[in-house]
């Protein structure tokens, strides 16, 4: 084949290409087939349920009284979930509870981020619910360390599981405690970065930003999420997502001050308002409580240091999530139990459990390896 004639097939295959149809970001979206679960939004009149099936945005006004009642009754049994409880909950007195003492048993799982299955699969096995996803552990205390948000397509399947666990454990004297994690604080801040391809979609069909879902004081995630702890102290084992930094101790904040701090003023204000306060900057960033890495990279960190830090806050032991392992570890001579065990890749993932007064690391088997 001479130049010429290379030159001439060359512009045809071109021609063909350029007449093919481009495919945007929003036709791939659109290729997906979702089904989303119920999202509740209160008006000053009225309240909107809506979900999707099949792509296909459905949704029901408390104004047509009959179809809202039939529509909650058919929800609630369909997808499981507590809809009743949610759309009568009483957010002007709930507050976590933040402290408990003499606690004979309890358990901890970090950074699910929408791997919903997985984390049924580690409750189950660990005999925190029973195969119709019901609480069965009796007074025990379930405690989520952060990030179900992000990367998975399940986010709001597992709301709605600790949702209805939260609601059941009270029912037999236990509790579920969901504290925040660096991706629950990234939708406050709009930053949407790692939200699954899924509920790109699912935005687009309910016509409301991500962000406007699960964080507007106008929705019902948005109301209860409004109120996620930071830490919690169990006995002498003090939970934060991140971890205790040596500036944080500096600070000499008691942890209801800290909890307080993000639920009245930085998740109730957009990033750039409240960064402009030195002390809500620092605890949103780097070395505060939802950011901090010291104990996986600073190899000069002593165990003393640590302990001293932790101590400030009446424990004797930290868990943490955040920076993640391959299974749940100990640090600084047992004084730290990260436990994020990279449930987020779907696959494999440990539940930390306590129990007659030791601690162990779970698998989705329910098979126990002894931590100390």
């Amino acid at each position: 084949m001479n130049l010429q004639k290379k030159l001439f097939s060359s512009l045809i295959l071109f021609s063909i290409i350029a007449t093919l149809p481009l495919h945007d970001a929003k036709s791939q979206e659109k290729q997906l087939n979702i089904n989303e679960l119920p999202h509740i939004l209160f008006n000053s009149k009225d309240t909107t349920i809506m979900w999707i099936e099949g792509n296909e945005k459905l949704a029901v006004n408390s104004n047509d009284s009959i179809a809202y009642q039939i529509a909650i009754k058919k929800l609630s049994s369909k997808y499981d979930i507590p809809l009743s409880e949610a759309l009568s909950f009483n957010f002007q007195t709930h507050k976590f509870k933040t402290r408990f003492n003499s606690i004979d048993k309890f358990t901890a799982v970090s950074d699910i981020h929408g791997q919903y299955d997985l984390f049924v699969k580690l409750l189950q096995a660990n005999n925190i619910i029973d195969q119709q996803n019901n609480w069965i552990y009796g007074d025990g205390i379930l405690l989520i360390n952060g990030d179900i948000f992000d990367r998975g397509d399940k986010v709001s399947e597992s709301i709605w599981l600790v949702f209805k666990l939260f609601v059941q454990a009270k029912e037999h004297g236990g509790e579920v405690i969901y504290q925040a994690g660096n991706h629950e604080l990234m939708v406050f801040d709009k930053d949407l970065r790692y939200i699954n391809d899924k509920y790109k979609l699912a935005s687009e069909l309910f016509e409301k930003s991500y962000d406007e879902l699960y964080i507007s004081p106008n929705t019902f995630f948005g109301k209860w999420l409004k109120e996620l702890p930071i830490m919690t102290l169990i006995n002498d084992v003090l939970f934060t997502h991140a971890g205790i930094s040596e500036e944080l101790t500096a600070r000499h904040l008691p942890l209801e001050t800290i909890n307080q701090l993000f639920t009245d003023s930085i998740y109730t204000r957009v990033k750039e308002e409240y960064r402009k306060s030195e002390q809500l900057n620092f605890l949103a960033r780097t070395n505060g409580p939802l950011w901090y890495r010291g104990y996986f990279k600073d190899d000069s960190l002593t165990t003393d240091e640590v302990k001293k830090w932790i101590n400030q806050y009446q424990a004797n032991f930290l868990v943490v999530g955040h920076t993640s392992q391959k299974e749940i570890r100990t640090l600084f001579n047992n004084t730290v139990i990260a436990i994020d065990s990279s449930i987020k890749k779907g696959k494999h993932g440990e539940i930390l459990v306590y129990e007659n007064g030791k601690l162990y690391a779970s698998d989705p088997s329910g098979k126990r390896r002894l931590l100390f």
